[in-house]
């Protein structure tokens, strides 16, 4: 399993190795809507990690879950890997961040849209793949691990949306 885990998570930072956030939105603006305006987090994202995915911490991330909800397709897609990266580890993981997550998915489902973007132009076809993967990862050795029936459904969705 160790080794399908490490598998895996090269497989994410491959995929999304040149994903930026450049002007997208970040996780603490994002919280900062979410908390309809908040000083600490606006302050935070003035010097937000928008280079490199692998250099947010999860910490921030598992503290802000609500927020993914106000993430722009750019935010979205930069934060995706983190957040897949961090679920794949037992160690890291959170069920309501990976909840969050999974909710933000399946809500792609009726337009396949995340805000104005198509979803099939927001991640490219390495990484709709890696998601298709993680979600497949999820669904058949983490079954105790995730909420099934949504992973089930954001795997149909991400699928169809592909």
């Amino acid at each position: 399993m160790q080794t399908l885990r490490i598998w895996l998570a090269d497989y994410i930072e491959h995929a999304f190795r040149r994903v930026t956030l450049g002007d997208g939105t970040s996780i603490y603006r994002a919280e900062s809507i979410d908390d309809y305006g908040n000083p600490l987090e606006d302050e935070l994202d003035q010097t937000a990690e928008r280079i490199d995915w692998r250099r947010v911490p999860n910490a921030d991330l598992l503290k802000r879950n609500w927020a993914l909800h106000h993430l722009d397709a750019k935010g979205f897609r930069f934060y995706t890997p983190a957040i897949l990266a961090m679920m794949i580890d037992p160690q890291n993981r959170s069920s309501m961040l990976m909840d969050t997550f999974l909710f933000r998915l399946i809500r792609v489902d009726t337009d396949c849209m995340i805000g104005d973007e198509c979803f099939h132009r927001i991640f490219n076809a390495s990484q709709r793949a890696a998601i298709i993967r993680f979600l497949k990862f999820a669904q058949h050795n983490e079954p105790r691990g995730f909420n099934d029936v949504d992973v089930r459904r954001a795997l149909e969705v991400v699928k169809r949306c592909s």
